[in-house]
């Protein structure tokens, strides 16, 4: 219990005595505590994990505030906490043309592509394409040498993520550019290098598609995607290299071959060079020299400003894709590749 008193001096309240014994037992149901006011303390909870279960609600709020809510009250909260969750994400995609104008002012030079399907219902998003200006530089520098791979998008909406990389001297990554797209297929892949190789100034994106786009390219397989695709077709027999079985080149080509790979001349070049007289420098790509190494990571990728900042454009709102629901029950815990 606290005793103020008013002080007319200087119009305040002042803290006069205060008594810290209690006599009255502790209440753990509170109807002060209602689902309106539960479901914006759960919105993170929500937002990380959207299957959440009731259960798990309770008891995070007993042993966070240490007070019961019934379990009607719980998934109240829950269904409230996620129509507001589902709101942020379907403003998000209204502002998709303002994001792609924010990157193009911020950073001058680059490529953001936005597509979108028209249908009784509006706008909907399908792809998103993005090749910022400093990346393109960079890759100017690097070595010849692409990656691409895809990754599946774990939000609310789903989709796929389609990405390409290059390599340095040093031969670390770096990240040149992604698309959002609904599906990992042909017709996505070919969208997307279309692009790509319009952007890196190349012929006029995998395997098919990159046949397709870019005739006689060479192409290199992510050795665990190809083991994965192998145990799925015969789990039950024993994987072995077959690279014994078949009929290798002489070591003298296959050193030759990693000289062209990697663009550092063997022993026996240098061998050659050094009885001709000739300076070995003169055959070591200029990405490998250090002012070209450091030309890479000279340039900036400027960040772009907060949401309230951004220039309204005069698109139309863009409404979130539908969502892809799989056939059949969903799986509890992911099947780890062994």
């Amino acid at each position: 219990m606290a005793y103020y008193a008013y002080m007319e001096a200087i119009h305040t309240w002042q803290l006069r005595t205060i008594v810290d014994n209690h006599n009255c037992s502790r209440e753990h149901k509170l109807r002060i505590l209602n689902a309106k006011w539960l479901s914006k303390m759960l919105e993170k909870t929500v937002r990380e994990n959207p299957k959440v279960k009731g259960e798990e609600i309770r008891e995070k709020i007993n042993r966070k505030w240490n007070v019961g809510v019934s379990r009607c009250m719980a998934y109240r909260a829950k269904a409230i906490a996620s129509d507001h969750v589902d709101g942020s994400f379907k403003d998000q995609y209204t502002r998709i043309y303002d994001y792609a104008n924010e990157l193009l002012a911020r950073n001058p030079g680059s490529t953001v592509k936005v597509k979108v399907e028209e249908n009784e219902d509006g706008h909907i998003f399908r792809r998103f394409y993005t090749f910022l200006k400093a990346y393109k530089d960079s890759f100017v520098s690097c070595r010849p040498i692409i990656g691409l791979d895809g990754a599946f998008l774990k939000g609310k909406y789903g989709g796929e993520m389609l990405n390409v990389v290059g390599r340095d001297a040093n031969d670390q990554m770096l990240p040149l550019a992604y698309a959002m797209v609904e599906v990992e297929n042909k017709d996505t892949w070919r969208w997307f290098l279309e692009l790509l190789v319009e952007d890196l100034g190349g012929e006029e994106g995998l395997l098919q598609v990159v046949q397709e786009v870019v005739p006689g390219v060479d192409k290199r397989f992510y050795v665990r995607h190809l083991y994965a695709n192998l145990r799925k077709k015969s789990p039950r027999k024993q994987l072995k290299r077959t690279g014994h079985d078949q009929d290798l080149p002489a070591n003298l080509n296959v050193i030759l071959w990693k000289w062209a790979i990697t663009g550092i001349p063997c022993c026996y070049s240098l061998a050659a060079m050094k009885f001709l007289n000739l300076d070995a420098e003169n055959f070591i790509p200029c990405c490998f020299r250090k002012s070209t190494y450091e030309e890479i990571y000279s340039l900036i990728v400027y960040p772009i400003n907060g949401n309230k900042m951004w220039e309204i454009t005069t698109y139309v709102d863009v409404l979130p894709p539908p969502k892809i629901i799989l056939p059949g029950r969903p799986k509890k815990k992911r099947r780890l590749e062994q």
